[in-house]
């Protein structure tokens, strides 16, 4: 909430927009000066920057010679975007089955070098700094090109390399958030590199905790809870000495009320690059199938993100996550009331409840042969639940 102060007007970091000029000097958390008074902001990188190093609020001149300002948009705290032009039902399809093709290319080449990096940690080697840098590239570019294809790769679970996938798909929905949140290019590859390597510290933590199935002790809990120090200790020792990666190593496991570790930090303090980072990481973690926990759903789970809102996850950015997650995931098999089962195609943000529909049985149980993918509205039909025990022949990339 803004509000005036000798003449000043003061803006919280998040409401802040370019073209503001400062009216005092912006201080980080430390109390070292970033910007100095009369300063005007040229760039959302700039902020980022600001909001990385701990700056909670600016001090804006609104004088006759202050720089002409943007309208924040005060809903959400973000920039205010134009309104996107929808795509067609065939147009989107098409699009996301391009890219899926490289996409998957480049899941399968993260995965590896995750794999690579936790083995290096575990065994005392130095860990190939520039292939995950690469990697983080490989995926803002294939976010950039499509953001759809890349997150339904994400979110095709399976039991198997779990440490591994988890850490590709934290950073895929990071950097998919980033991207839609219109964060600057390079901002998004590092919180793709800090999504990457934001449970490096794991590799420093017991393999028989890490592995155990079922409930942790209290004094194992305890030990998991060293990873971000040792994250953050691993990446320096590897030359990841972003300030900005190093926060999200070590506060994504913080919450927005102050209950979450290892500093306790509220929302005051925790960065937005460590909390998309922190959204991601909790949500693949619910969704993932584990051999001893429930199976959660897409649906459920968003419900569980969404209820935690302004206690673990801040409710502005929890409300644009849910637009790029969408209620049913893109690849999600669904029966329909008709008796047909059907695959959600994709999806629009401003219109979560009308997922884009591809028939693939109909109900008497023969394949469909209609091509045709449609909103769920032109259907005649609403989505009963989840099939979760249908099994897509192929890449999604075929069936669509």
């Amino acid at each position: 909430m803004t509000t005036q102060k000798d003449g000043l007007l003061i803006v919280p970091i998040i409401d802040a927009t370019p073209g503001m000029k400062l009216g005092s000097p912006a201080y980080n958390r430390n109390g070292v000066k970033m910007l100095d008074a009369g300063t005007v902001i040229k760039s959302s990188s700039q902020l980022e920057r600001l909001i990385g190093q701990g700056v909670q609020r600016l001090l804006i001149d609104t004088g006759d010679n202050a720089a002409p300002q943007q309208t924040p948009n005060r809903k959400t705290g973000t920039r205010s975007e134009p309104a996107p032009i929808r795509k067609s039902p065939q147009e989107f399809v098409s699009e996301m089955k391009k890219e899926l093709v490289v996409a998957r290319e480049v899941y399968k080449s993260a995965s590896r070098v995750i794999e690579n990096v936790m083995s290096d940690v575990r065994m005392g080697k130095h860990i190939n700094n520039e292939a995950v840098k690469s990697t983080a590239r490989d995926l803002v570019k294939s976010v950039l090109r499509n953001p759809h294809a890349l997150l339904s790769i994400a979110n095709l679970k399976r039991l198997d390399d779990y440490t591994f996938r988890h850490s590709v798909n934290v950073a895929a929905i990071s950097v998919a958030l980033a991207n839609h949140l219109s964060f600057e290019p390079h901002l998004i590859e590092i919180i793709g590199i800090g999504g990457l390597m934001h449970d490096v510290g794991k590799a420093r933590i017991p393999m028989h905790i890490i592995n155990k199935a079922g409930s942790l002790t209290q004094e194992e809990f305890e030990t998991v809870q060293h990873h971000p120090d040792y994250g953050v200790d691993i990446c320096l020792s590897e030359h990841f000495d972003d300030s900005l990666i190093l926060d999200i190593v070590r506060h994504h496991h913080e919450a927005y009320n102050g209950s979450g570790y290892p500093e306790g930090i509220d929302h005051t303090q925790i960065s937005k690059f460590a909390a998309i980072v922190s959204i991601a990481d909790f949500y693949d973690a619910l969704t993932t199938v584990r051999s001893y926990k429930k199976k959660i759903t897409p649906p459920e789970a968003i419900s569980i993100v969404n209820s935690t809102s302004n206690i673990k996850f801040d409710r502005r950015l929890v409300f644009h996550f849910i637009k790029i997650i969408g209620i049913y995931p893109i690849g999600s098999v669904i029966k329909l009331a008709s008796g047909r089962t059907a695959i959600i195609a994709g999806f629009y943000a401003d219109d979560l409840l009308n997922p884009l529909i591809k028939v693939l049985i109909t109900a008497d149980h023969t394949l469909c042969r209609d091509d045709s993918t449609l909103p769920l509205k032109e259907m005649d039909d609403t989505i009963v639940e989840l099939n979760t025990d249908f099994r897509l022949m192929g890449n999604i990339e075929d069936v669509l």
